[in-house]
């Protein structure tokens, strides 16, 4: 019977319904997705038999085949057209100087033709009106991350050896950088078995079994009625923190029986923890809501639920169940309450710390292969020191309570000991725990933080163009689709030739340069940090290091508004000022994608919250609490 019932709950995984239909679009129109790194290409051979003069734009797209690698509507996801990043002039530009986009074939739309297809094209973009309500995410249900699952099984059972446990089970998939993608993971054959085997392994190890049953000592010899009323305890209350949720008959009927296959209460205990821990409703959060209006309301579980694993990245604790059982949560000021809460706990420390690795694309530093005959005095304990310096950098900044969006590149501190402060060549710390300090304007922001700069570099030295990927993308929201196959290598290390220099050849190459023109002059801003991020003034054989450079186009690529920097300071003070409004939009974008699990949010749903939040006190604490007030927070369709 044990097996009959436990194979039926882990059998019941498989079943369940993880799609989520199509992610969140944007009100009134398609997701604004499209590559400028490969605009229009056009065939070399495509003719007309009529004068460009006498065909509309749409007639001359085909005709020059530019469908073949953009697709008609200008969004193949192979090769789409980033809408938001051209103009008709840049466009038109693109199209007359470089397609079709491959070398040694000659241009064969120019002129008038360039000028109706660039028109033709930015027409095929969505029209995003946000005067009305942006639409609310699809009922779906999410399964825990291996993160979530960690911190789950640690909160649930008084543990601490949750990440040691979740190395059995499959990694996430990561989508637009992070890991809670609602598409992203689903339980495969593979990933149930290993629930299966990290359930039971949980089961053989637990030590607490007395404080978890809530019935008393555990007998020698209980009688099976024993056996039985302390089933009738545990189970409830359990299954209640295990599930997010009270037990429904069905459940309560079912868990019970397993429990009472046991011979002891302890033997119980172990059969109705393994199956608790492989049921769908553990390994998955619910958003499926009740109907309401034509949409579907969450109930109170599952706001407690999206509230605790969006600001915790773990379950509900006993408080906010409570809250949830009263019917208090679908009180908007008691939501925020709760969520002020939880923002001042050490989980969401953790949490916020976790959020702000994965929107700067920065994993395990000490995993990162670095040539130590260049990088001599560089460990992995120097790379654990840096993930400590951000990870602390990045919880004080976000829920420190008074930050705005500037003090992520301006604010002058981090948290340095000993070893890391003089790795940097930084001698106003003398203890190995890790302090607040006051640094100079070399090390102000999070662009300076070894592990940012570590993580993007190469084995050997600097790597422009993922530095310059980390402002147009991360920090910027601006879209790059996949290189084209002749993209070529930047020169090897000569110590002879800066860096700049040995890039040229790389991006003059004309199937290269159309993207690296906005890339490489960002990437070459941190050229005063080497690959493991010390400060540095010269390069190879004593050369002096060249970081000047200018970010032309702050809002879209296709923009002339061009600001000129000497340096990576100078670079991080025009993304605090002039930059502000792009960067505050692109990290409330980053915030959505995270906690609502989308890869693209609804541009008008993140323009209401960067409204709400910017009426508030702009502090980077309230954008964390900007969605609550959206009324579709709570709601799905």
């Amino acid at each position: 019977m044990i097996k009959k019932l436990s194979t039926v709950l882990l059998a019941s995984i498989l079943a369940a319904c993880v799609s989520d239909g199509d992610e969140n679009p944007p009100t009134n129109g398609g997701a604004l997705s499209s590559n400028p790194s490969s605009a229009l290409s056009s065939s070399s051979t495509a003719s007309s038999s009529a004068p460009t003069s006498h065909k509309t734009g749409a007639q001359l797209y085909k005709a020059h085949n530019c469908a073949a690698c953009h697709g008609d509507d200008a969004a193949n996801p192979t090769q789409p057209i980033v809408f938001a990043n051209w103009n008709q002039n840049s466009l038109a530009k693109r199209i007359n100087d470089t397609m079709p986009h491959t070398i040694g074939l000659p241009t064969d739309c120019v002129g008038e033709c360039a000028d109706k297809v660039a028109e033709y094209v930015l027409s095929l973009a969505p029209v995003v009106a946000c005067n009305e309500p942006a639409q609310a995410l699809p009922q779906r249900l999410r399964l825990l991350t291996n993160r979530e699952y960690a911190n789950t099984i640690n909160d649930l059972l008084g543990r601490t050896d949750g990440e040691e446990l979740i190395k059995a089970i499959p990694v996430d998939t990561r989508i637009a950088g992070f890991d809670n993608n609602a598409k992203g993971s689903s339980a495969t054959a593979g990933r149930v078995d290993a629930y299966w085997s990290v359930a039971q392994k949980i089961a053989d190890t637990q030590s607490n079994i007395n404080n978890l049953l809530g019935c008393g000592q555990q007998q020698q010899n209980p009688s099976q009625d024993d056996i039985r009323r302390c089933g009738d305890i545990f189970v409830p209350a359990f299954g209640k923190k295990a599930f997010r949720r009270p037990l429904n008959n069905e459940e309560l009927t079912a868990y019970k029986a397993i429990f009472n296959a046991g011979n002891t209460t302890a033997e119980g205990f172990a059969y109705t923890l393994r199956a608790f821990l492989s049921s769908p409703s553990f390994l998955y959060r619910s958003e499926i809501g009740k109907a309401n209006a034509g949409q579907y309301q969450l109930d109170n579980y599952e706001l407690a639920s999206l509230l605790s694993y969006t600001l915790w990245g773990s379950m509900p604790d006993e408080t906010l169940l409570n809250a949830a059982k009263s019917g208090a949560l679908s009180s908007a000021n008691t939501l925020r309450q709760q969520a002020e809460r939880l923002l001042k706990d050490p989980r969401a420390q953790a949490q916020f710390a976790h959020f702000g690795r994965q929107w700067l694309n920065v994993g395990n530093v000490s995993a990162e292969a670095k040539d130590t005959t260049i990088f001599s005095n560089y460990s992995v304990q120097i790379a654990n020191h840096m993930e400590t310096e951000l990870d602390l950098f990045l919880q004080e900044l976000f829920l420190g309570g008074n930050y705005k969006t500037a003090d992520i590149y301006t604010a002058n501190f981090t948290y340095l000991n000993r070893d890391l402060a003089q790795f940097y060549g930084i001698n106003n710390t003398n203890t190995n725990d890790f302090q607040k300090v006051t640094v100079d304007n070399k090390r102000q922001g999070v662009l300076t933080k070894g592990a940012v700069l570590t993580i993007n570099a190469s084995s050997k030295e600097n790597h422009p163009i993922k530095r310059g990927l980390l402002i147009r993308r991360n920090l910027l929201c601006q879209e790059f689709g996949l290189p084209p196959a002749n993209v070529g290598e930047i020169e090897p290390l000569d110590p002879s030739k800066p860096l700049r220099e040995r890039s040229s050849a790389h991006s003059n190459n004309p199937a290269c340069a159309a993207c690296h023109q906005h890339i490489d002059p960002l990437g070459f801003a941190f050229e005063n940090y080497n690959g493991v991020g010390q400060y540095r003034t010269t390069e190879g054989n004593n050369l002096a290091i060249d970081a000047t450079g200018s970010l032309i186009g702050i809002k879209s690529m296709a923009d002339l508004d061009e600001h000129n920097f000497d340096d990576l300071q100078g670079l991080t003070d025009i993304l605090a000022n002039q930059g502000q409004a792009q960067v505050e939009s692109c990290l409330a974008t980053q915030y959505h994608r995270y906690y609502q699990g989308v890869a693209k949010p609804d541009i008008c749903e993140v323009q209401n919250t960067v409204s709400r939040w910017q009426t508030q006190s702009g502090t980077l604490m309230d954008l964390w609490l900007a969605p609550l007030s959206d009324p579709n927070f709570m709601m799905r369709r």
